[in-house]
């Protein structure tokens, strides 16, 4: 009967009853976020087989299976867990999975659950979490410092905007822009601060905050000073009030104007304090046009002025850079002495160097260990310095800074006559000829420790020889330095040993350059034989104090520093002396230093008390007897008496007084004209105490001078005749005296013949060479020798070239330059800094270079290595709650160097911060939450995890679309978003609903036909169940 077809019918119905509830709720949760649409499938129900059906038999075929079904059952009911529309929503905690995976939340109990819902908020505690239910969003707290553990497993995330980050010191400023490849130099203003001044070449003057300024030299003579003043007044000792000499300290705000100012007001209290109630003659000030000090000056005067700085702090020096640039600035214009100081004179008016200020300027914010934060300025000018000289740059070519020749009136030279000069109080004339020609030591000390640990100084002027710090006394000495004691036979043996022929030739006769200067000769020459012949004295004396005689005679030597010593003179096999070196930089200066960086020897300079005091002594009050190197005049200079026989013909000479060069004059000494013959070239060619090869002088005139005729030799009636030769000499430009103390004519006797003045001789301009090798930028002035009352030149130190192989820093001399049009691809850079004014920063000048492009180059002279700037902000120890000094780099390489446009350098960049307050969050697609605090600094605060199982399906549905793990998901395995097949979080973004209103629509009419169907086989089985009972009745 139709029974079974009735419940057939009724299991479709139930079923697709199921069917629209899946439906139903995926159409209610269209909108629902993070919704998993649910799919309904069906299984058919089998009840009985009529027949199994059989296969084929011989001749019979093979007769299907008769099987009737028995309706439908529910076969599943699936999460449907594809990908859902992202809808942006702009709020920072939505947040949506672009993948696969699922948030992790953390449910009442303590349980995980999943979901993929992303629209979380804040609790009231800062914890993340689903606003509906309050389960905890799961992912790993970052720590103090941002820093995320993944082996730590998940926990409650938290935001909380109270924390703060700490602040940050720093430790890179980067800069860019352009630098103007054609600016100009930009005059200082009376307005401009001290701090970032540069001189007339784009030198950084380098003044910091806290520098003390000073006289370092100068003296005033005033026009009508009382008889209880003494004169001159000494500059560098007068208090004004702030000390010895001291004018002004620098600060924050000190300007050009202020400099002048208390210059000015330093200069009416030296006229005050010595004549009261009288006004200063002198006026300073500023050239707003020219950034020159302008000196106006009524009656008195002002003598070797040079301001510089005051040592401070732990230093016992100023600051090297700015005191050298400082103390140039304050140079009379164009420095026609090379004296590196100021003179005004009485009723004049004088002009310094001029002070510029930088092309371009910024400035940045930097931040030292505590957050405060600290301006960096940062100035930049036109690196106008002129080219500097090369190795193959000719000595005829060679110019100081200022491009003035370094050899006056150029090379080569021919040699210049002297008009006689006439002595009456000594009856005699003096004839001269010079020509520049080569180069000699006027100063300089190298010591060293023998294998017994005796010091041994060398004094390269003149090769004496000092030991342990005694007296100097020259190898051919038979008296002591001070003339009061005899050395003995003993002494002189030792002495005569080492008699350092090299040392004494270095400026006797040869000079350093063996035959003196030619065309042809180089830089590079010169840097070699001042190395080489130094290098050779000092070899000499070594190889002399291994000698027989001197290890023979120290029992028994009264030598001081010798006698009595238990220490021998010794040098041992293996003991290597240093060798002295010098190179020639790529800024044109000669760099000295010891080869290999080897120790035991000094140049200049040595701890020995003993050795202190005697350079003070010998060098005039120097305790510092650095190398200096002098031009030299090659002289020959000639000394005759003026005598007249009187009466004629009677054969006795009575001095007239007067110099006849009319040589047929009977009546005086034929050696009346200039000894040297009429061709100035033969000035030079007799021998250093020759006196033989006198023209003029005649044999004939022995009887004359009571000799017998046996004795008319020319030599020996020139010394009758009362002539002295000095022979052919050297002669140091800047001091105008000979190097050597020991130099005597034919017969034994000192020379006392006219010495030939350089300085004199070239109107300061002798000094050129000479200043190279002091550093420290001193000079000789005239003018400091007009009052025997005070040795001036001590306070104008002239250090020279002074190292120590305890300090292995290379010493350099100033530059030699050369003549080109070319302009440099440089510019000078200033950093002012904040600093506390008891110490001193470094590295806030230097150079940066480009290429021929534009583009940068080096740190000048080639070097990448980046320039690091130091200072400290206070000055207290950070122990006792002080900030930690700032060190960081200065990074240029971005910077341009074009000529198509214009200034626009600027500090771009630092990588210090304050302390700063969170203030915002972002979540990057792997989940990371990172804070943005007040400061500007971000850091991790957390990561989101994701979770994944291996069969979703089988995850149970709790509500709230979220999930728990079942009995046939797998478990729970939670991975950093991105990894282990997870998807990418998008904050900002919510995923929706993945119901397909369309398709759900059509599954619903599709079961409405359906159920429709199904209850029409129950009908039609009504109607037939209705017709057999109808049959019945």
């Amino acid at each position: 009967m139709s029974i079974r077809s009735i419940f057939t019918g009724l299991t479709g119905l139930n079923t697709i009853d199921k069917n629209i509830d899946v439906i139903g709720n995926n159409i209610a949760n269209v909108n629902t976020v993070g919704f998993r649409a649910g799919r309904a499938t069906f299984d058919d129900l089998f009840v009985s087989t009529l027949f199994a059906g059989v296969g084929s038999q011989g001749a019979r075929g093979g007769i299907n299976p008769r099987q009737i079904g028995s309706g439908v059952s529910l076969g599943s009911v699936d999460t449907i867990f594809s990908q859902g529309n992202l809808q942006t929503t702009g709020r920072l905690l939505d947040l949506a999975i672009q993948g696969e995976g699922f948030f992790v939340l953390r449910d009442n109990d303590l349980q995980q659950v999943l979901t993929r819902a992303g629209n979380f908020s804040l609790d009231t505690d800062g914890y993340l979490v689903d606003p509906g239910n309050g389960f905890r969003l799961q992912g790993r707290q970052a720590n103090a410092v941002g820093q995320i553990d993944n082996t730590k497993p998940v926990a409650d995330l938290r935001l909380d905007f109270g924390s703060t980050i700490e602040a940050q010191k720093t430790t890179s400023v980067s800069a860019g822009g352009n630098l103007y490849a054609n600016s100009e130099p930009i005059p200082a203003t009376v307005s401009s601060s001290l701090q970032g001044l540069f001189n007339r070449y784009g030198e950084s003057v380098g003044l910091l905050n806290g520098d003390v300024i000073r006289f370092e030299t100068g003296f005033v003579d005033l026009a009508n000073a009382p008889d209880n003043v003494v004169e001159p007044i000494n500059l560098s000792t007068f208090d004004f009030g702030k000390g010895a000499g001291v004018i002004l300290s620098v600060g924050a705000d000190t300007t050009l104007e202020d400099l002048a100012k208390a210059i000015d007001n330093a200069l009416d209290s030296v006229v005050e304090q010595s004549i009261p109630g009288s006004e200063s003659a002198f006026q300073v000030s500023v050239d707003t046009e020219t950034g020159q000090f302008i000196f106006q000056n009524g009656s008195d005067a002002l003598n070797g002025v040079r301001v510089g700085l005051s040592p401070r702090g732990t230093d016992s020096v100023p600051p090297p850079q700015a005191n050298r640039v400082l103390g140039e600035i304050f140079t009379t214009v164009d420095d026609p002495n090379y004296t590196r100081t100021l003179d005004v004179a009485a009723n004049s008016i004088v002009r310094t160097e001029g002070l510029t200020q930088a092309n371009r300027t910024s400035s940045i914010e930097v931040f030292d260990s505590q957050g405060n934060s600290r301006t960096l300025t940062l100035g930049f000018a036109r690196d106008s310095r002129p080219p500097e000289a090369i190795g193959s740059t000719q000595i005829g070519e060679l110019l100081d800074r200022d491009q003035r020749k370094i050899i006056y009136g150029g090379f080569p030279q021919n040699p210049t006559y002297v008009d006689p000069v006439i002595d009456p109080t000594n009856n005699t004339a003096v004839f001269t000829a010079y020509q520049i020609d080569n180069i000699v030591a006027t100063q300089g000390v190298y010591s060293f420790n023998d294998s017994a640990g005796n010091m041994i100084s060398l004094r390269l002027s003149d090769g004496a020889i000092s030991f342990n710090g005694q007296e100097f006394l020259l190898p051919t000495a038979t008296t002591r330095a001070d003339g009061t004691t005899a050395l003995t036979a003993a002494d002189q043996a030792i002495l005569q040993a080492l008699n350092v022929q090299g040392a004494q030739q270095l400026n006797i006769g040869g000079g350093f350059m063996d035959q003196g200067f030619t065309e042809e000769t180089t830089l590079e020459n010169i840097r070699e034989r001042i190395e080489s012949r130094i290098n050779n004295a000092i070899a000499t004396l070594v190889t002399g104090i291994g000698s027989a005689d001197v290890q023979t005679n120290l029992a028994t030597t009264t030598i001081p520093g010798l006698a009595g010593s238990t220490n021998l003179l010794d040098i041992n096999s293996d003991y290597i002396v240093p060798d002295l070196q010098i190179d020639l930089t790529d800024e044109g200066s000669f760099e000295f230093s010891f080869k290999d960086n080897t120790a035991g020897a000094a140049l200049g300079q040595a701890s020995n008390s003993n050795y202190q005091s005697t350079l003070a002594t010998s060098a005039g009050g120097e305790a510092n007897l650095g190398l200096m190197m002098d031009l030299a005049a090659k002289t020959r200079s000639v000394r005759v008496s003026t005598l007249a026989e009187t009466p004629a013909g009677s054969g006795t000479f009575v001095a007239d007084n007067q110099v006849d060069d009319d040589v047929t004059d009977a009546t005086v000494t034929k050696f009346t004209e200039s000894p040297f013959a009429a061709n100035l070239a033969n000035a030079f060619t007799v021998g250093a105490t020759d006196n033989g090869n006198l023209a003029n002088v005649n044999p004939a005139d022995a009887p004359n001078t009571g000799l017998a005729p046996e004795q008319s030799n020319p030599a020996t009636v020139a010394a009758a005749l009362g002539i002295r030769d000095s022979g052919v000499q050297l002669v140091a430009l800047s001091t105008g005296m000979f190097p050597g103390s020991n130099i005597v004519d034919s017969a034994g006797d000192p020379i006392v013949t006219g010495l030939f003045d350089g300085t004199k001789a070239f109107d300061g301009k002798a000094n050129a060479f000479n200043s190279l090798f002091n550093p420290r930028g001193y000079g000789i002035a005239d003018s400091f020798n007009g009052d025997s009352t005070i040795d001036r030149p001590d306070h104008l130190p002239l250090s020279g070239i002074s190292i120590s192989t305890t300090d292995t820093s290379p010493v350099e001399t100033n530059t030699f330059h050369t003549t080109s049009d070319m302009r440099r691809n440089s510019y000078a850079w200033q950093a002012v800094v904040p600093n506390s004014s008891n110490t001193i920063p470094t590295g806030t000048v230097g150079y940066v270079d480009f290429d021929s492009s534009g583009k940068f180059f080096s740190y000048g002279n080639g070097s990448l290595d980046t320039p690091t700037i130091n200072f400290d902000p206070d000055g207290i120890d950070p122990v006792n709650g002080g900030v930690d000094p700032l060190n960081f780099q200065l990074d240029l390489t971005s910077m341009t160097h074009y000529g198509n446009a214009s200034d626009t350098a600027t500090l771009l960049n630092q990588d210090g911060r304050g302390v700063g307050s969170l203030e915002s969050v972002s979540i990057s697609p792997d989940g990371l939450i990172i804070g943005a605090f007040s400061n500007g600094a971000t850091r991790y605060l957390g990561g989101i995890v994701l979770a994944q199982v291996t069969n979703e399906g089988g995850l149970i549905q709790l509500g709230d679309t979220l999930f728990a793990e079942g009995a046939n998901s797998g478990q729970i395995t939670v991975y950093d978003p991105g990894m282990g097949g997870t998807g990418e979080i998008q904050s900002g973004n919510l995923e929706l609903s993945n119901v397909d209103i369309a398709t759900e629509f059509t599954n619903l009419i599709v079961s409405q036909r359906a159920f429709s169907a199904n209850s029409r086989i129950i009908t039609t089985n009504d109607q037939i169940l209705q017709e057999v009972v109808n049959l019945v009745r």
